[in-house]
């Protein structure tokens, strides 16, 4: 750290890099490099946070306080390789990979990991944001904590064992659930109806979880066990045999959690006539 600046520099100049490089230079850290294997990029992110672009990470200061890789997890071992970085703190921001995956460049490694979803082209408040660190030496936790702290007020040191449930948590929850949305319209269209039908629906379901358990706010046929409407639904979809499977798990876990054993779900008939019974322990373990 020079003169209470930190100082870093960025490799990926995507997603996570733009939106963290922005926020660390408006709070003050000198973000002095951007590396990205497509130069333009690195130039375009450079410009907007008055640093330098490299086309090459032998270029690379290594007296900066960190270098923070922000790649997609199948990348690192092609950009690492061959690179030397030791003496030099290494972090990536990845939720699934190893912190020893920066360990063939330099003995000094970490974590810090954004958890949250990203668009380069849609600002985020970042202030709010959990950010997720680990660190392989002890000495290297002010150093991670501090950058961290210039950009958000929930900072946490976690186990790889949190981090890897953590980001299991977030594709249930947040990638998962966005493609219930596709879902949605993609029923929804065909029949001349807009999704903005359903967004009051979808705020109103996320503020309840805001303020308490999941569990306990559960609705719908399956939470109430209403047989009757869950085989309407399930002959609606007979033209969509893809989301008719979708909509008998779904169904089935929540049977199982709110009425226990393995009652059925519905019957429906087959092309041949004969009716096949989908049970709540069918598609689960």
């Amino acid at each position: 750290m020079r003169e209470g600046v930190l100082n870093i520099a960025l490799v990926g100049a995507g997603n996570v890099a733009t939106h963290l490089g922005r926020a660390w230079h408006t709070a003050g850290v000198n973000v002095a490099q951007v590396y990205s294997r497509n130069y333009a990029h690195a130039k375009a992110l450079a410009k907007a946070l008055d640093a330098e672009a490299l086309s090459s990470l032998e270029a690379l200061d290594v007296s900066v306080d960190a270098v923070v890789f922000c790649l997609k997890d199948d990348a690192y071992e092609q950009v690492l390789a061959g690179i030397s970085l030791s003496g030099t703190l290494l972090l990536h921001t990845s939720g699934s990979l190893e912190r020893g995956v920066l360990a063939r460049a330099s003995e000094r490694v970490g974590v810090l990991y954004p958890l949250q979803t990203f668009s380069k082209h849609k600002d985020l408040d970042l202030s709010s944001v959990p950010l997720l660190l680990e660190t392989a030496k002890e000495a290297d936790k002010p150093v991670v904590s501090a950058l961290a702290a210039k950009i958000s007020s929930h900072v946490l040191f976690v186990s790889p064992e949190q981090r890897a449930t953590l980001h299991l948590s977030a594709v249930f929850c947040c990638n998962f659930v966005n493609y219930l949305y596709v879902v949605a319209e993609e029923l929804l269209i065909p029949k001349g109806l807009e999704m903005d039908l359903i967004r009051p629906l979808i705020m109103e379901t996320a503020r309840k979880v805001m303020t308490g358990s999941p569990a306990a706010v559960q609705t719908g046929p399956a939470r109430r066990n209403d047989r009757t409407v869950i085989e309407k639904h399930r002959l609606s979809l007979a033209d969509s045999p893809s989301y008719q499977v979708l909509y008998d798990v779904l169904t089935a876990h929540i049977l199982r959690k709110y009425s226990g054993g393995d009652a059925e779900i519905a019957e429906s008939k087959s092309d041949n006539g004969e009716k096949s019974t989908v049970s709540s322990g069918e598609y689960l373990p």
